[in-house]
């Protein structure tokens, strides 16, 4: 499977497979949320680093130094990441209550017909 995302600059990513490994690093990101802010920052930006690789992260972020970075950019960038590997989970999650909905209009519809020949009884 496919992962891009837009990354704040307009620009497309590709990203690697949702692995153990890159799970651990979301994790950290998420364990390092309940330390301080600060480092919450530090998580996302070696997050970011380590997924994207250095050359990237910096074409992303306009920079390495996390003091000089703009750090909304830096989240949005997380958070645009980790939706381009949710997506796919949400759009067969949709795909699955769409086809029961369906399912449950014919349901209906024939209920509806049942009901029609025995009101003309």
């Amino acid at each position: 499977m496919e992962y891009t995302f837009i990354g704040p600059d307009g620009a497309a990513y590709s990203l690697p497979p949702k692995t153990l490994a890159v799970s651990a690093k979301v994790d950290r990101i998420f364990a390092m949320e309940k330390k301080s802010t600060a480092e919450s920052y530090r998580a996302q930006h070696a997050f970011v680093r380590e997924v994207l690789g250095e050359d990237t992260a910096r074409a992303i972020l306009g920079t390495e130094d996390l003091a000089e970075m703009d750090l909304t950019m830096l989240t949005v960038t997380v958070n645009r990441m980790l939706r381009a590997w949710q997506k796919p989970v949400e759009d067969d999650q949709l795909q699955g209550v769409q086809q029961s909905a369906a399912l449950l209009d014919k349901l209906a519809a024939a209920g509806r017909g049942m009901e029609t020949m025995l009101t003309k009884k």
